[in-house]
């Protein structure tokens, strides 16, 4: 008994270890923006010449709300119409199909010399990376920009990027910022608003700036055809191929470029259920493509700092698990507080540190940005419970790329909704109420009774980690069942 105790209080402990790990990353993140922000230049590129021929790549996949929206974006690039293919790569299986048909009918009468074409596959395979695969084989474009269906770039999108491509010849992609065009909808999308804002102002500038490895975001971005080929072409053997795609581009020798200034909107989940199987398809595809390339990461010829960096960015989404990992182990030392050869407090408050570090971050990405900070302190509790409410199904996902577990890749369904909730329309695209519930209900109770123990064996000011993980836990369960009644009472 005596060595099953120490048995779990040594796996108890290591999982603080590594949840202190991560969380002071953050902070080294946001000592590496700080050090460069205000000394770091965007290379100078000169007038264009030569135009390249360039393919506008839109994957879409039942998206009957926001494509029009989308090719009514697309239409007004400005590029010239002979130097320009827009490749509008359906998939889709429902309504959409006749709605893309009329739309690209109508913009060809609007705009004859404007080359737009419809590619259609008999067969999903390999999901969106399989579209983007499909259409790089229909041209010689030099250059892809990729646009997922709810994004809305500017006109000059194009003249912003390309140059920085045309004029280094190492570059891979240019990656630009994300923007959001229903930030305001309600707490749940501003709180999405704010973790991609760190994201991208911190994360993707720290990178950059440093010369670290970045990821292509999967859109609102512009690939080099010679790169995609030479890392391999796009895959769908892991469900972030832009992760995997930039990755293997980079341990090629190619370079990238992130523009934090070059900003497209794009609308943010206003449901959970979509949310949770966005997180979950990147958090999955992010642990099997850390199996896939941390031993070639390893074995390659780059200095430690980038090997480094680039496991740590690869693995962010093992926190989850380990939390879990961590409150499972915690039980038997809760009960017999005698038995802990460390005491409580020295973990509580190691994770203490680590855990104001992705709010850190997310505060100076609001500061950078000259956003409201009365805002984003209003906002701090859903950060929390988008956070860490969806702690069992992210471990769940962490759990199935480690055992390899195949899924499918499920798309986020957009609405084309604004910060104006009077402009919801039906909800065609519901998600089914899944099993997971009862686990998650499940784990919402086991953390409150966590909390009563920890209350009565050890000391109350210990309790707030499982109760944090328990009420956020609730709030996405109350979420959930609330979007299935609006679901219910909206569905077309």
């Amino acid at each position: 008994m005596e060595i099953f105790f120490n048995f779990l209080q040594v796996i108890n402990f290591i999982s603080w270890i590594f949840l202190f790990f991560y969380g002071m990353h953050y902070y080294y993140i946001c000592i590496l923006f700080l050090k460069k922000r205000k000394h770091y230049h965007l290379p100078e590129v000169k007038e264009i010449q030569t135009y390249p021929l360039v393919a506008v790549q839109l994957p879409i996949y039942n998206e009957l709300y926001v494509v029009e929206r989308l090719l009514d974006s697309i239409k007004e690039l400005d590029w010239p119409k002979n130097r320009l293919e827009i490749q509008v790569l359906d998939d889709s299986t429902d309504e959409t199909k006749q709605i893309v048909e009329e739309k690209v009918k109508k913009i060809k009468e609007e705009k004859p010399d404007l080359n737009i074409r419809i590619i259609r596959r008999k067969k999903r395979e390999g999901f969106k990376a399989g579209a983007l695969k499909h259409g790089i084989e229909l041209t010689d474009a030099e250059y892809f920009p990729v646009f997922d269906s709810d994004f809305l770039p500017e006109k000059d999108f194009l003249m912003k990027t390309i140059p920085y491509l045309m004029q280094d010849k190492k570059l891979a992609f240019v990656q630009t910022r994300w923007g959001h065009t229903n930030k305001d909808y309600s707490a749940f999308t501003y709180a999405q608003a704010l973790g991609i804002d760190g994201h991208f102002v911190i994360e993707q500038s720290a990178r950059n700036m440093n010369q670290l490895w970045m990821n292509f975001n999967g859109t609102a971005g512009v690939w080099r055809r010679e790169a995609i080929l030479d890392a391999g072409n796009w895959s769908g053997d892991t469900l972030t191929e832009d992760l995997d795609l930039s990755y293997r581009a980079q341990l090629k020798g190619w370079t990238t470029l992130y523009l934090p200034d070059t900003v497209a909107p794009a609308e943010i989940p206003a449901f959970i259920l979509p949310y949770k199987n966005q997180q979950f398809r990147w958090a999955k595809g992010s642990i099997q493509t850390a199996k896939k390339l941390i031993k070639p990461i390893i074995q390659s010829k780059f200095s430690f700092k980038n090997k480094f960096e680039a496991i740590v960015h690869l693995t962010y989404y093992s926190i989850h698990f380990l939390m879990i990992l961590n409150i499972l182990t915690l039980i038997p030392f809760i009960l017999y507080p005698k038995k802990m050869i460390v005491p409580l407090y020295v973990p509580i408050f190691l994770f203490t540190i680590s855990m104001i570090s992705p709010v850190f971050l997310t505060f100076l990405a609001q500061l950078h940005l000259k956003n409201s900070i009365w805002k984003f302190i209003k906002a701090l509790p859903f950060l929390f419970f988008n956070g860490l409410g969806i702690t069992i199904y992210i471990a769940i996902a962490f759990m199935e790329a480690v055992l390899n577990i195949q899924s499918a890749f499920k798309r986020t369904p957009k609405h084309n909704l604004s910060n104006n909730k009077k402009e919801m329309k039906p909800a065609k695209y519901k998600i089914k109420l899944q099993g997971i519930i009862i686990v998650e209900s499940l784990f919402a109770v086991f953390c409150f009774l966590q909390v009563y123990w920890i209350a009565k064996y050890i000391h109350p000011v210990y309790i707030y980690f499982s109760f944090l993980l328990g009420i956020s836990t609730i709030y996405i369960i109350f979420k959930t069942l609330k979007d299935q009644f609006y679901f219910r009472n909206h569905s077309s």
